[in-house]
């Protein structure tokens, strides 16, 4: 064998299986990113889940404790998150002042100082509350639905909305 007929050496065989391997590291990583950011809005979303659930059994609690104006379908009516109403904490009221209190509260949440800190619209993204019953709010054992709605986050890309969710509980007080 002459020294013509060796094979020759070949030089950059370990820098390119090095920039492959780099390469395919990169690619698990932001796999790896993009599973954490999905895991952080699943937790986000059952977050406010939650949120929802304790809101909702919140104001299931402050009628059950007011039958009377829950006889007198006080429960059932609307109200706003602009209009201040009596501040039942601190003073006597009715019990029909006490259920708008009651709704204003856990809907727009506790007056501190000029402002609303809390409530359903306050703690969840887009949040709405509705109260409703079926055969009307006025009877004394009709069923309160209480539905609290808010938006997901998406959690994949094939969706560019937020997704609504609602949660509603039905109660006989």
């Amino acid at each position: 064998m002459t020294i013509s007929s060796l094979p020759k050496k070949q030089y950059g065989v370990s820098l390119i299986e090095v920039l492959i391997s780099v390469v395919v590291f990169a690619i698990g990583v932001l796999g790896l990113g993009g599973l954490q950011i999905a895991s952080l809005k699943g937790s986000s979303n059952a977050h406010y889940r939650t949120t929802a659930s304790v809101l909702a059994m919140d104001l299931a609690d402050r009628m059950r404790s007011n039958l009377k104006a829950v006889s007198d379908g006080r429960y059932g009516e609307a109200v706003s998150c602009t209009t201040v109403s009596r501040l039942c904490r601190s003073s006597a009221c009715s019990t029909d002042e006490l259920a708008i209190f009651d709704i204003q509260e856990v809907k727009c949440g506790s007056k501190i100082g000029t402002k609303r800190e809390g409530g359903v619209v306050g703690l969840l993204p887009n949040g709405s509350m509705t109260i409703s019953c079926v055969g009307g709010c006025d009877q004394a054992k009709a069923a309160h639905d209480i539905t609290v709605s808010w938006s997901n986050q998406k959690t994949d890309h094939r969706s560019s909305l937020d997704q609504e969710q609602s949660l509603t509980i039905s109660v006989i007080p």
